[in-house]
């Protein structure tokens, strides 16, 4: 990743969590480290880093909400099915089917790891170019934007069902 952005003249910036220790000598390969330490929510340090960013590389977080709903793309690398101890339930949860959560054309890309770690560094800029038509279907249906219209069409069906009764 981080000859990918010396290559395309990005910054990588790497964020620390809590939760996981900081990796030594990460300031080898980090343009920018950010040492969170969660204090405050909204906006959190996280979302402030979104905002400056073109794209966000992570695996299965649902961190993917916030940076699809703050406009930009999400790469999901995809562990092999061991690192979730092929559990059925944790392997369905966290699907990669074309147009699932982490799946989703031109807005949440998804590589499986030993592909990530074969093809990124031949990417183009262009690859992180949103297409803010998924973009919108994305939001739709993970993010529930369109509130009214669900609720409109829930309201609609319910309705339906109390007539037929």
């Amino acid at each position: 990743i981080s000859l990918f952005c010396k290559k395309n003249n990005f910054k990588l910036a790497i964020k620390s969590r809590k939760k996981f220790p900081i990796i030594k000598n990460i300031n080898k390969y980090a343009d920018i480290f950010i040492d969170d330490e969660e204090d405050y929510f909204y906006p959190s340090l996280f979302q402030e880093s979104i905002l400056a960013s073109q794209f966000v590389i992570g695996y299965f977080s649902t961190a993917v909400r916030e940076v699809v709903a703050l406009n930009k793309m999400y790469i999901n690398i995809q562990p092999d099915n061991d690192f979730f101890d092929n559990r059925k339930d944790r392997l369905l949860r966290h699907a990669t089917t074309l147009y699932s959560r982490y799946n989703y054309p031109g807005v949440v890309e998804n590589f499986k790891l030993r592909e990530f770690i074969s093809k990124f560094d031949k990417i183009k800029k262009s690859f992180f170019k949103i297409n803010q038509e998924n973009l919108y279907k994305y939001k739709s249906t993970f993010l529930g934007i369109n509130k009214n219209k669900i609720g409109s069409k829930l309201f609609y069906d319910l309705l339906k069902k109390l007539k037929e009764n």
